[in-house]
C-alpha cells in the first residue's frame, strides 16, 4: 500500500517503523539521559549557584555560530545585570487584563504571531461559529478527562520513585465507518475522518485484544419479522453472529481473526487482487491471535484498515507514539485505554427524549426513509391493540456503548462440547 499512497512523499506520513527497534531504541536513549543528568547533578552539587547559572549561560551562547568566549562572557554579564530591569517603565503599572486586550500592542508588534492572533480576534467577531470551530479542532481536544476512570488520567499512577515499566504506547484512532459510494468531493475532503474511538495501547497489548475493544453498531443489525417487531429478538440472526469474520491490515500483512469457529480467510480476494495488480507490494495473511502491537511494522499517520461484519470497513490511524510514562494507565490489564468514544446514542425522532431502540425504513404514512422511534413511541405510532397497522420495514438500534456493557456479541462462542 505504500507504493498506492506514495507513502514516502507525503508530510503527515511517517518513515516505516519497527515498533520493537523503535522501543529498544527509546529504552536506552532514556537510560543514556538519566546517566547524563545523574552526572550533571553530581558536579553541580561541588558548584556555587553563580558558577552553575554562568556554565549554563556558557553552554547556551557557545551555540551560536561566530560567537568567542569572551563575547559569551559580556553577553551573560549584561543579561545577569538588575539595573536593566529597574529603569522606568510603563509596563510595571499596568494589570495583566489590560495588556492582554490592547489592540494597539498587537499593532505595533513585530512579531508574526501576534499578527495571527489580531487576525483571529476579527475573525472571531464576525462569526461565533468560527470561534467554535477554534476551540474543537484541537488535536487533544476529544480526551475524556471528565469522566470515569479517566479523571485519573495524566496523573501521576505510581509514585515518582517507582520506576514504571519499560514499554511504549500509542493511539489509534478509529474512523467512523461510511458504508456507501461516496461522492468525488467528499473522497477530496477531511471532513468525513472523524474518530469514532481513540484509543491508548501499550506494546504489550495484544493486537486480538483491540480487535475485541473495535465495537460497530453493524454488528447489531438484524430485519425483524413482519407483524412481530415487539418480540423478543433472535441474536443468532444478527450480522456479528452471521457473518464472524474479521481481519486488521496494517502495512503489508492481514491479521485474520481465527478465534470464531465459522470464522474465514475473508482477506483471500483481496489478497488474490493485489496480486493481479502491480501497483500494490507483496502482502501476506497471517493469524492475529498471538501478535502484540510492539510486533508491528507501520507507519504512524497512514491509514490502515479493519474490516468486518461483511463489508463493514473502519479506517485506523496510528500517531503519538512514545514511551510509557509515570501519568499513564501502568497495569497492561487496563489497555487498550479509551481516549475518547463518540458512542452511538441518538433520541426518537418523535418524542426527542427517549433512546432509540427501533429503525423504520419506507414506511408508508412518513416522508423520512430511515426514522428513528423509542419503543413506547414505536409501539403507540404503530400498533392498535397489539396489531400492526402500516406497512414499513423495521430493524432493531443497539447503542455500541449497550453493547459494549452487555458483553455482546463480541463474547467468545462456548465450546458445545
Amino acid at each position: 500500500m505504500d507504493r498506492k499512497f506514495n507513502s514516502d512523499e507525503q508530510w503527515y506520513i511517517s518513515p516505516l517503523l519497527e515498533l520493537r527497534a523503535i522501543r529498544e531504541d527509546l529504552l536506552g536513549s532514556r537510560e543514556n539521559a538519566e546517566d547524563t543528568i545523574d552526572r550533571k547533578i553530581r558536579n553541580a552539587e561541588e558548584k556555587t549557584e553563580k558558577e552553575q547559572e554562568t556554565e549554563m549561560w556558557m553552554e547556551s551562547m557557545m551555540t551560536e555560530e561566530n560567537v568567542t568566549e569572551e563575547e559569551a562572557l559580556e553577553a551573560i554579564e549584561e543579561v545577569g545585570n538588575l539595573d536593566m530591569f529597574l529603569g522606568p517603565s510603563d509596563l510595571h503599572v499596568r494589570k495583566l487584563e489590560e495588556m492582554k486586550g490592547d489592540p494597539d500592542f498587537l499593532k505595533k508588534s513585530v512579531l508574526h504571531t501576534h499578527e495571527h492572533v489580531a487576525k483571529r480576534t476579527e475573525q472571531i467577531k464576525q462569526s461565533r461559529q468560527r470561534k467554535s470551530q477554534y476551540v474543537t479542532s484541537l488535536k487533544y481536544d476529544k480526551y475524556l478527562l471528565n469522566g470515569g476512570e479517566n479523571t485519573a488520567f495524566y496523573r501521576p499512577q505510581c509514585s515518582l520513585t517507582e520506576k514504571c515499566d519499560d514499554d511504549i504506547v500509542i493511539v489509534v484512532d478509529v474512523i467512523t465507518a461510511y458504508n456507501r459510494q461516496l461522492e468525488s468531493a467528499e473522497l477530496r475532503s477531511s471532513r468525513l475522518l472523524k474518530p469514532q474511538t481513540k484509543f491508548l495501547l501499550r506494546g504489550d497489548t495484544l493486537l486480538w485484544d483491540l480487535r475485541q475493544r473495535l465495537h460497530c453498531i453493524s454488528d447489531t443489525i438484524f430485519p425483524l419479522e413482519n407483524g412481530k417487531e415487539l418480540e423478543g429478538a433472535d441474536l443468532a440472526q444478527t450480522t456479528a453472529s452471521k457473518f464472524p469474520s474479521s481481519f486488521i491490515f496494517i502495512h503489508d500483512t492481514f491479521y485474520v481473526d481465527s478465534a470464531h469457529p465459522n470464522a474465514d480467510d475473508i482477506s483471500f480476494p483481496i489478497r488474490q487482487f493485489m496480486q493481479q495488480r502491480k501497483i500494490f507490494d507483496t502482502v501476506e495473511p497471517q493469524v492475529m491471535e498471538g501478535v502484540r502491537i510492539v510486533d508491528l511494522n507501520l507507519r504512524l499517520g497512514q491509514p490502515y484498515v479493519f474490516q468486518h461484519s461483511g463489508n463493514c470497513e473502519h479506517l485506523l490511524i496510528f500517531h503519538d507514539l512514545r514511551l510509557l510514562h509515570e501519568t499513564d494507565p501502568q497495569g497492561i490489564e487496563k489497555y487498550p485505554f479509551v481516549l475518547f468514544d463518540r458512542g452511538s446514542e441518538r433520541k426518537c425522532d418523535f418524542c426527542k427524549k427517549g433512546h432509540v431502540e427501533f429503525v423504520v425504513e419506507r414506511h408508508e404514512l412518513l416522508p423520512n426513509t430511515y426514522t428513528y422511534f423509542c419503543r413506547p413511541c414505536f409501539q403507540e405510532y404503530n400498533y392498535v391493540h397489539g396489531m400492526k397497522t402500516h406497512s414499513f420495514n423495521a430493524w432493531p438500534y443497539t447503542e455500541t456503548q449497550k453493547a459494549e456493557n452487555n458483553g455482546w456479541p463480541f463474547d467468545m462462542p462456548e465450546d458445545d462440547n
